[in-house]
């Protein structure tokens, strides 16, 4: 059967090479995985019984999404008519360029920023509007403006905010003057917050007082970095009521499992999972200023990162098929300007101690 042309042209998200697939092929006995942004920590505990206890209940649709919606309205501050569940905050990108599409709709997006953007615009047949990065690899937000003005076709703009892969961030202020200036255009700003838990900087936005006064900001929230959820699926979108009303028309029913609801649920409102939360940063803050201090011994070319990875370059084509080899998967970066640039996740102690060693190796 014949599908559109723009399906066929399309390319298809290429995801973190495995620790199987690495042992097997280079005949490793270790082999440390530090490519996909995931929480390097174990599951929380008392998360882990209650799933257990959940299982018991997998033969059940999920019956009880309106509590979860509303634990994540209380863990948030908005209200519960302002939240939607998705399966992974990828679903809810994916459904937003969904609604939002026409023949003759665009998409605004950023060079160096999260594949997926680009990834669902083309399945929904969008134009799409990419504009450059600053020379800090910061989103260029002059240059997303005047994209703006000079085309009316555009219906949705995408931030990640910190960006993905860069860990570069905008501000308050920088938000402020992109929503101000488009409040009137028929545009939706969606920020994409995953590496939210993770800022350090002071001057970051504080999405939530912007929903109050912006009706078309959207904000993405996921489940998978901070709390630990990658394997569940679960993100969750703020937004207008209007908005939220609109997109629930293009979910498929019961989309949340009934596990990653449970999970939802669990950490949006157990007061021990606080220490998790508050565990999972400091591993992370503690890490990237490790990888700060040995890298600028080194003469390592990195950028400082709000999230919980680091990129970087020892300026080398062939860095990271050589570390493949010795047992460490990072992320390649593939776009023009980062061609030998490699995104690399915070471990556990021990796991950066190694990755750090096996850098030095082939440098």
């Amino acid at each position: 059967m014949k599908v559109p042309p723009w399906i066929e042209k399309a390319k298809t998200y290429t995801p973190g090479l495995s620790i199987e697939e690495i042992k097997k092929r280079y005949s490793l006995k270790q082999v440390y995985k530090l490519a996909s942004n995931e929480n390097p920590l174990p599951p929380h505990e008392g998360l882990l019984k209650t799933l257990t206890e959940k299982l018991k209940t997998i033969n059940r649709y999920p019956s009880y999404i309106q509590p979860v919606i509303q634990a994540a309205s209380q863990y948030y501050q908005v209200e519960a008519s302002q939240v939607i569940l998705g399966n992974g905050s990828s679903e809810l990108i994916d459904k937003l360029m969904q609604v939002y599409s026409k023949s003759d709709s665009a998409v605004l997006i950023s060079e160096k920023s999260f594949p997926l953007y680009e990834l669902c615009a083309q399945t929904h047949n969008l134009t799409l509007y990419k504009t450059t990065m600053n020379e800090d690899l910061k989103v260029n937000i002059e240059e997303m403006l005047s994209t703006i003005k000079k085309n009316n076709n555009i219906r949705l703009v995408f931030i990640s905010n910190p960006n993905n892969p860069t860990g570069s961030y905008i501000t308050h202020s920088e938000v402020e003057k992109l929503l101000s200036i488009t409040q009137n255009k028929n545009i939706l700003l969606v920020l994409d917050e995953a590496y939210l838990e993770y800022v350090r900087t002071k001057d970051f936005p504080d999405g939530v007082s912007l929903l109050k006064k912006y009706p078309h900001l959207v904000i993405l929230r996921t489940m998978s970095k901070v709390m630990g959820l990658a394997g569940l699926r679960a993100g969750v979108l703020l937004s207008h009521p209007s908005t939220v009303e609109t997109m629930k028309k293009a979910l498929c029913p019961f989309n949340v499992n009934i596990l990653a609801l449970e999970a939802m649920r669990y950490c949006f409102s157990n007061p021990s999972f606080k220490q998790y939360l508050s565990d999972s940063k400091e591993l992370v803050w503690k890490s990237l200023d490790y990888f700060y201090n040995e890298f600028k011994k080194l003469n390592i070319k990195f950028y400082p990162s709000q999230g919980n990875f680091l990129l970087f370059s020892i300026n080398q084509p062939d860095t990271f098929s050589s570390l493949l080899k010795k047992g460490l998967i990072l992320r390649p970066m593939n776009e023009p300007g980062l061609e030998n640039y490699l995104r690399m996740s915070i471990g556990l102690e021990e796991e950066n101690k190694k990755a750090l060693s096996l850098i030095q190796s082939i440098m």
